[in-house]
């Protein structure tokens, strides 16, 4: 956000809609993307990845491994018939989610499940070949 001075409620205004383009999408671009919630850890030699993506189909999620970075995409879909909202704190649409790992990993060694909602995702950390040089 922008440095605003005290007391000016233009630039306060600004700050809130910027807060709100960021979180909701600006008015006129289209849906915006939002991001799920992770936990990520590392576990005898693996490592974890925990995606909350609820009512989200399986057929609908994206998942792309690199050697330190895993990208998890896809779309949660809205009521075939949109009823008249009174609250609505639940977001459809696509999501996208960029995680870089803490160590490198196998992108071929992957385990993968989602149940109740969660996404877990496991790959074995890569071995780091350590290469001796002699000086001569």
């Amino acid at each position: 956000m922008r440095a605003r001075r005290p007391g000016t409620a233009v630039s306060l205004i600004r700050d809130v809609d910027e807060l709100f383009d960021r979180h909701f999408g600006a008015a006129g671009t289209g849906p915006s993307v939002w991001e799920p919630a992770i936990d990520l850890y590392l576990e005898a030699g693996r490592v974890c990845l925990l995606v909350e993506v609820p009512g989200v189909a399986a057929a609908d999620i994206e998942v792309r491994i690199g050697r330190r970075l895993v990208l998890v995409r896809g779309n949660r879909r809205g009521r075939a018939r949109s009823p008249r909202f009174y609250e609505s704190e639940i977001p459809y649409g696509p999501f996208e989610r960029r995680v870089e790992l803490p160590v490198s990993v196998d992108p071929a060694s992957h385990r993968i499940e989602l149940a109740d909602g969660v996404l877990a995702l496991e790959l074995e950390q890569a071995r780091e070949a350590v290469r001796i040089i002699k000086v001569e």
